[in-house]
Protein backbone atom coordinates (compact mmCIF):
# COMPACT_ATOMS: atom_id res chain seq x y z
CA UNK A 1 0.00 0.00 0.00
CA UNK A 2 1.34 3.21 -0.84
CA UNK A 3 2.43 5.68 1.95
CA UNK A 4 -0.21 8.23 0.34
CA UNK A 5 -3.33 5.80 0.43
CA UNK A 6 -2.40 3.91 4.42
CA UNK A 7 -2.45 7.48 5.66
CA UNK A 8 -5.49 8.01 4.13
CA UNK A 9 -6.54 5.45 5.49
CA UNK A 10 -5.35 5.83 8.90
CA UNK A 11 -7.41 9.03 9.31
CA UNK A 12 -10.37 7.07 7.99
CA UNK A 13 -10.14 4.72 10.35
CA UNK A 14 -9.37 6.83 13.30
CA UNK A 15 -12.79 8.62 12.24
CA UNK A 16 -14.88 5.51 11.93
CA UNK A 17 -13.91 3.00 14.42
CA UNK A 18 -13.70 5.97 16.99
CA UNK A 19 -17.22 7.80 15.75
CA UNK A 20 -15.36 10.53 16.63
CA UNK A 21 -17.22 13.76 15.29
CA UNK A 22 -21.10 12.67 13.36
CA UNK A 23 -22.87 11.17 16.47
CA UNK A 24 -25.33 12.78 18.48
CA UNK A 25 -24.20 13.55 22.04
CA UNK A 26 -26.03 12.00 25.05
CA UNK A 27 -25.32 12.25 28.88
CA UNK A 28 -22.68 9.65 29.35
CA UNK A 29 -22.77 7.19 32.24
CA UNK A 30 -19.59 4.79 32.48
CA UNK A 31 -20.52 1.00 33.31
CA UNK A 32 -19.98 0.48 36.75
CA UNK A 33 -22.42 3.69 37.44
CA UNK A 34 -25.53 1.84 35.09
CA UNK A 35 -27.97 1.03 38.02
CA UNK A 36 -29.77 -2.54 37.04
CA UNK A 37 -32.56 -1.01 38.81
CA UNK A 38 -33.04 1.61 36.10
CA UNK A 39 -35.94 1.23 33.69
CA UNK A 40 -34.91 -0.85 29.87
CA UNK A 41 -35.54 2.63 28.52
CA UNK A 42 -33.28 4.02 30.70
CA UNK A 43 -30.76 0.97 30.21
CA UNK A 44 -30.64 1.58 26.41
CA UNK A 45 -29.97 5.39 26.82
CA UNK A 46 -27.41 4.54 29.16
CA UNK A 47 -25.54 2.05 26.68
CA UNK A 48 -26.22 3.96 23.61
CA UNK A 49 -24.41 7.16 25.45
CA UNK A 50 -21.58 4.41 26.11
CA UNK A 51 -21.54 3.54 21.94
CA UNK A 52 -22.30 -0.23 23.47
CA UNK A 53 -24.79 -0.33 20.74
CA UNK A 54 -25.49 -4.16 21.64
CA UNK A 55 -26.61 -3.97 24.91
CA UNK A 56 -28.78 -0.45 24.22
CA UNK A 57 -30.42 -2.58 20.90
CA UNK A 58 -31.04 -5.25 23.49
CA UNK A 59 -32.82 -2.80 26.34
CA UNK A 60 -34.49 -1.06 23.48
CA UNK A 61 -35.97 -4.25 22.36
CA UNK A 62 -37.30 -4.48 25.72
CA UNK A 63 -39.19 -1.25 25.82
CA UNK A 64 -40.47 -2.51 22.59
CA UNK A 65 -41.62 -5.84 24.19
CA UNK A 66 -43.10 -4.08 26.97
CA UNK A 67 -45.12 -2.05 24.45
CA UNK A 68 -46.69 -4.63 22.44
CA UNK A 69 -47.77 -5.94 25.88
CA UNK A 70 -49.34 -2.91 27.13
CA UNK A 71 -47.09 -2.52 30.10
CA UNK A 72 -45.64 0.93 28.50
CA UNK A 73 -47.45 3.32 26.48
CA UNK A 74 -47.13 3.12 22.84
CA UNK A 75 -47.76 6.33 20.40
CA UNK A 76 -45.03 7.86 19.29
CA UNK A 77 -42.62 6.46 21.57
CA UNK A 78 -42.70 2.86 19.77
CA UNK A 79 -41.26 4.82 16.56
CA UNK A 80 -38.96 6.83 18.16
CA UNK A 81 -37.27 3.64 19.86
CA UNK A 82 -37.45 1.82 16.45
CA UNK A 83 -35.41 5.02 15.39
CA UNK A 84 -32.78 4.70 17.66
CA UNK A 85 -32.45 0.78 16.92
CA UNK A 86 -31.68 1.51 13.61
CA UNK A 87 -29.26 4.14 14.63
CA UNK A 88 -27.73 1.35 17.27
CA UNK A 89 -27.40 -1.12 13.90
CA UNK A 90 -26.07 1.89 11.79
CA UNK A 91 -23.64 2.55 14.34
CA UNK A 92 -22.68 -1.46 14.05
CA UNK A 93 -22.28 -1.55 11.06
CA UNK A 94 -25.14 -4.15 10.59
CA UNK A 95 -26.66 -1.68 8.12
CA UNK A 96 -29.26 -4.77 6.78
CA UNK A 97 -30.76 -4.45 9.88
CA UNK A 98 -30.92 -1.31 10.51
CA UNK A 99 -32.99 -0.26 7.22
CA UNK A 100 -36.28 -1.90 8.21
CA UNK A 101 -36.11 -0.38 11.74
CA UNK A 102 -35.42 3.34 10.45
CA UNK A 103 -38.67 2.76 7.66
CA UNK A 104 -40.85 1.50 10.21
CA UNK A 105 -40.12 4.77 12.60
CA UNK A 106 -40.72 7.24 9.47
CA UNK A 107 -43.86 5.11 8.59
CA UNK A 108 -44.99 5.77 11.88
CA UNK A 109 -44.57 8.92 12.75
CA UNK A 110 -46.30 9.96 9.14
CA UNK A 111 -49.24 7.34 9.95
CA UNK A 112 -49.75 8.99 13.48
CA UNK A 113 -49.08 12.97 11.37
CA UNK A 114 -46.59 13.69 13.97
CA UNK A 115 -43.90 15.33 12.38
CA UNK A 116 -42.80 17.53 15.65
CA UNK A 117 -41.64 15.39 18.77
CA UNK A 118 -38.66 13.64 16.47
CA UNK A 119 -39.26 13.64 12.92
CA UNK A 120 -36.54 15.61 12.21
CA UNK A 121 -34.37 13.11 14.08
CA UNK A 122 -35.58 9.50 12.31
CA UNK A 123 -35.27 11.39 9.03
CA UNK A 124 -31.52 12.57 9.75
CA UNK A 125 -31.36 8.75 10.77
CA UNK A 126 -32.75 7.77 7.21
CA UNK A 127 -30.07 10.18 5.59
CA UNK A 128 -27.34 8.44 7.82
CA UNK A 129 -28.08 5.37 6.55
CA UNK A 130 -27.87 6.56 2.85
CA UNK A 131 -24.56 8.51 3.16
CA UNK A 132 -23.28 5.44 4.95
CA UNK A 133 -24.30 2.85 2.22
CA UNK A 134 -22.59 5.75 -0.49
CA UNK A 135 -26.27 6.50 -1.36
CA UNK A 136 -25.32 10.15 -1.70
CA UNK A 137 -28.29 12.11 -3.50
CA UNK A 138 -30.90 9.94 -1.12
CA UNK A 139 -28.73 10.63 1.58
CA UNK A 140 -28.92 14.81 1.06
CA UNK A 141 -33.16 14.38 0.35
CA UNK A 142 -33.48 12.74 3.64
CA UNK A 143 -31.20 15.52 5.37
CA UNK A 144 -33.07 18.32 3.56
CA UNK A 145 -36.37 17.03 5.25
CA UNK A 146 -34.61 16.38 8.23
CA UNK A 147 -34.11 20.25 8.32
CA UNK A 148 -37.18 21.27 7.24
CA UNK A 149 -38.78 19.57 10.17
CA UNK A 150 -36.34 21.11 12.73
CA UNK A 151 -38.35 22.26 15.33
CA UNK A 152 -35.40 25.16 15.85
CA UNK A 153 -31.87 26.15 15.40
CA UNK A 154 -30.90 23.51 17.81
CA UNK A 155 -27.88 21.19 18.35
CA UNK A 156 -29.68 18.71 16.03
CA UNK A 157 -29.72 21.02 13.20
CA UNK A 158 -25.63 21.31 13.65
CA UNK A 159 -25.52 17.53 13.20
CA UNK A 160 -27.63 17.57 10.37
CA UNK A 161 -25.16 20.61 8.46
CA UNK A 162 -22.18 18.23 9.32
CA UNK A 163 -24.16 14.85 7.51
CA UNK A 164 -24.66 17.06 4.72
CA UNK A 165 -20.97 18.63 4.87
CA UNK A 166 -19.70 14.85 4.50
CA UNK A 167 -22.15 13.65 1.59
CA UNK A 168 -20.99 16.76 -0.45
CA UNK A 169 -17.27 15.52 0.59
CA UNK A 170 -17.85 12.61 -0.89
CA UNK A 171 -19.78 14.42 -4.16
CA UNK A 172 -15.92 15.80 -4.38
CA UNK A 173 -18.16 19.63 -4.05
CA UNK A 174 -15.62 21.44 -1.74
CA UNK A 175 -17.50 24.80 -1.50
CA UNK A 176 -20.83 23.40 -0.38
CA UNK A 177 -19.01 21.36 2.24
CA UNK A 178 -16.95 24.52 3.73
CA UNK A 179 -20.56 26.07 3.82
CA UNK A 180 -22.07 23.49 5.65
CA UNK A 181 -19.45 23.35 8.16
CA UNK A 182 -19.11 26.67 8.77
CA UNK A 183 -23.02 26.80 9.46
CA UNK A 184 -22.40 23.82 11.40
CA UNK A 185 -19.49 25.99 13.60
CA UNK A 186 -21.45 29.53 13.22
CA UNK A 187 -24.45 28.12 14.74
CA UNK A 188 -22.46 25.76 17.02
CA UNK A 189 -20.97 29.07 18.63
CA UNK A 190 -24.65 31.07 18.79
CA UNK A 191 -25.52 28.31 20.92
CA UNK A 192 -22.62 27.86 22.88
CA UNK A 193 -22.69 24.08 22.07
CA UNK A 194 -18.89 22.96 22.75
CA UNK A 195 -19.34 19.26 21.84
CA UNK A 196 -21.04 20.52 18.19
CA UNK A 197 -17.87 22.70 18.92
CA UNK A 198 -16.02 20.19 18.39
CA UNK A 199 -17.86 17.56 16.48
CA UNK A 200 -17.78 20.49 13.33
CA UNK A 201 -14.10 21.67 13.85
CA UNK A 202 -13.08 17.47 13.74
CA UNK A 203 -15.26 16.73 10.92
CA UNK A 204 -13.57 20.22 8.85
CA UNK A 205 -10.50 19.15 10.18
CA UNK A 206 -10.94 15.62 8.26
CA UNK A 207 -12.04 17.47 5.14
CA UNK A 208 -8.30 19.07 5.33
CA UNK A 209 -6.32 16.68 5.93
CA UNK A 210 -7.61 14.42 3.05
CA UNK A 211 -7.23 17.56 1.09
CA UNK A 212 -3.86 17.44 1.81
CA UNK A 213 -3.94 20.73 3.87
CA UNK A 214 -1.84 19.88 7.10
CA UNK A 215 -1.74 22.59 8.79
CA UNK A 216 -5.52 24.16 8.40
CA UNK A 217 -6.33 20.72 9.54
CA UNK A 218 -4.37 20.72 12.70
CA UNK A 219 -5.75 24.01 13.82
CA UNK A 220 -9.37 22.15 13.22
CA UNK A 221 -8.26 19.41 15.28
CA UNK A 222 -6.53 21.63 18.19
CA UNK A 223 -9.91 23.23 18.18
CA UNK A 224 -11.51 20.32 18.63
CA UNK A 225 -9.87 19.22 21.19
CA UNK A 226 -9.73 21.78 23.00
CA UNK A 227 -13.73 21.93 22.82
CA UNK A 228 -13.86 18.51 23.84
CA UNK A 229 -12.37 19.08 26.63
CA UNK A 230 -14.68 22.36 27.84
CA UNK A 231 -17.99 19.80 26.73
CA UNK A 232 -16.86 16.75 28.47
CA UNK A 233 -13.80 16.87 30.43
CA UNK A 234 -10.36 16.01 30.21
CA UNK A 235 -11.40 11.90 30.38
CA UNK A 236 -14.09 12.18 28.35
CA UNK A 237 -13.93 9.12 25.44
CA UNK A 238 -15.05 12.40 23.52
CA UNK A 239 -11.74 13.80 24.26
CA UNK A 240 -9.30 11.07 23.43
CA UNK A 241 -11.33 10.54 20.48
CA UNK A 242 -10.34 14.34 19.87
CA UNK A 243 -6.23 13.50 20.72
CA UNK A 244 -6.62 10.70 18.15
CA UNK A 245 -7.91 12.69 15.52
CA UNK A 246 -4.52 15.60 15.85
CA UNK A 247 -2.48 12.58 16.26
CA UNK A 248 -3.76 11.57 12.54
CA UNK A 249 -3.07 14.38 11.52
CA UNK A 250 0.89 14.31 13.06
CA UNK A 251 1.22 10.96 11.52
CA UNK A 252 0.31 12.33 7.59
CA UNK A 253 2.81 15.15 8.75
CA UNK A 254 5.59 12.57 9.31
CA UNK A 255 5.46 14.12 12.74
CA UNK A 256 5.82 10.63 14.24
CA UNK A 257 6.91 11.85 18.13
CA UNK A 258 3.89 14.10 18.12
CA UNK A 259 1.15 11.37 16.86
CA UNK A 260 2.25 9.26 19.27
CA UNK A 261 2.45 11.48 22.15
CA UNK A 262 -0.95 12.39 21.17
CA UNK A 263 -1.87 8.77 20.97
CA UNK A 264 -0.62 7.88 24.24
CA UNK A 265 -2.82 10.52 25.96
CA UNK A 266 -6.01 8.85 24.35
CA UNK A 267 -5.13 5.49 25.12
CA UNK A 268 -4.87 6.61 28.69
CA UNK A 269 -8.07 8.02 28.31
CA UNK A 270 -9.84 5.05 27.53
CA UNK A 271 -7.94 2.73 29.77
CA UNK A 272 -8.99 4.64 32.84
CA UNK A 273 -12.84 4.22 31.25
CA UNK A 274 -14.92 1.30 31.60
CA UNK A 275 -17.07 1.17 28.53
CA UNK A 276 -16.49 -1.10 25.76
CA UNK A 277 -13.33 0.58 23.79
CA UNK A 278 -11.58 -2.50 23.02
CA UNK A 279 -11.92 -1.76 19.04
CA UNK A 280 -10.57 1.53 19.95
CA UNK A 281 -7.46 0.60 21.95
CA UNK A 282 -6.73 -1.94 18.92
CA UNK A 283 -6.84 0.35 16.83
CA UNK A 284 -4.11 2.92 18.43
CA UNK A 285 -1.84 0.11 19.08
CA UNK A 286 -2.05 -1.03 15.44
CA UNK A 287 -1.55 2.85 14.43
CA UNK A 288 1.52 3.18 16.76
CA UNK A 289 3.06 -0.01 15.68
CA UNK A 290 2.96 1.42 11.83
CA UNK A 291 4.94 4.85 12.89
CA UNK A 292 7.22 2.63 15.17
CA UNK A 293 8.00 1.12 11.96
CA UNK A 294 8.25 4.80 9.72
CA UNK A 295 10.80 5.35 12.65
CA UNK A 296 12.53 1.96 12.25
CA UNK A 297 11.67 0.21 15.86
CA UNK A 298 11.20 -2.87 14.77
CA UNK A 299 11.28 -4.13 18.73
CA UNK A 300 8.36 -1.01 19.60
CA UNK A 301 6.47 -1.82 16.36
CA UNK A 302 6.20 -5.93 17.18
CA UNK A 303 4.79 -4.81 20.82
CA UNK A 304 2.41 -2.79 19.70
CA UNK A 305 0.99 -4.87 17.02
CA UNK A 306 0.82 -7.82 19.46
CA UNK A 307 -1.13 -5.83 22.12
CA UNK A 308 -3.28 -4.99 18.82
CA UNK A 309 -3.74 -8.51 17.43
CA UNK A 310 -4.30 -9.62 21.57
CA UNK A 311 -7.39 -7.61 21.68
CA UNK A 312 -8.70 -8.65 18.30
CA UNK A 313 -8.38 -12.07 19.64
CA UNK A 314 -10.16 -11.38 22.70
CA UNK A 315 -12.47 -9.70 20.96
CA UNK A 316 -13.44 -12.39 18.21
CA UNK A 317 -13.58 -11.69 14.31
CA UNK A 318 -17.42 -12.29 14.92
CA UNK A 319 -17.61 -8.39 15.39
CA UNK A 320 -18.22 -6.82 12.73
CA UNK A 321 -16.02 -3.93 12.88
CA UNK A 322 -12.88 -5.36 14.48
CA UNK A 323 -12.82 -8.28 11.33
CA UNK A 324 -13.02 -5.12 9.49
CA UNK A 325 -10.47 -3.28 10.90
CA UNK A 326 -7.93 -6.67 11.13
CA UNK A 327 -8.32 -7.39 7.38
CA UNK A 328 -7.82 -3.52 6.55
CA UNK A 329 -5.43 -2.69 8.89
CA UNK A 330 -3.83 -4.67 10.99
CA UNK A 331 -3.01 -7.75 8.88
CA UNK A 332 -1.58 -5.24 6.30
CA UNK A 333 0.67 -3.45 9.24
CA UNK A 334 1.72 -7.42 10.08
CA UNK A 335 2.56 -7.86 6.96
CA UNK A 336 4.60 -4.53 6.15
CA UNK A 337 6.59 -5.46 10.08
CA UNK A 338 7.30 -9.32 8.44
CA UNK A 339 9.14 -7.53 4.98
CA UNK A 340 10.99 -5.04 7.21
CA UNK A 341 12.27 -7.61 9.28
CA UNK A 342 12.90 -10.59 7.20
CA UNK A 343 15.67 -12.98 8.22
CA UNK A 344 17.06 -15.83 6.79
CA UNK A 345 14.45 -16.40 4.71
CA UNK A 346 11.59 -17.40 7.40
CA UNK A 347 8.36 -17.97 6.41
CA UNK A 348 5.55 -15.73 6.82
CA UNK A 349 3.69 -18.96 8.82
CA UNK A 350 6.19 -19.35 11.07
CA UNK A 351 6.98 -16.00 11.85
CA UNK A 352 3.45 -14.94 12.44
CA UNK A 353 3.20 -18.13 14.55
CA UNK A 354 6.11 -17.42 16.18
CA UNK A 355 5.31 -13.62 17.34
CA UNK A 356 1.52 -13.63 17.22
CA UNK A 357 0.04 -17.22 18.68
CA UNK A 358 2.77 -17.99 21.14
Amino acid sequence: MSKKNYTALFLIICFIVGACSKQEETNLLPHESIELTKSPYEMASAFYGERDYENAITYYQLVLEDIKLGRTESGIKEFWIKGYIGRSYLELGEYEYAKPYIEEAKDGYLKLSETANGFSFVCQTEGRYYLKTKQYEDALLCFEQSLEYAESQDSDVVRTYIEMGAVYEYLNEKERVLDYYDRAIMLSEQLEDYGNLSNANAALGIFYANDGEREKAELCFSSGLEYAKMAWGEESFKTADAYRMLASNYNLKEEYGAAIKNLESALDIYQKLNGPYERENASIYSSMGYIYMELDDEDSALEMLQKSYNIVEMKGTEDKQISQFYENVLIKNINKLYKKTEIDNIEYEEWFAKNFEN
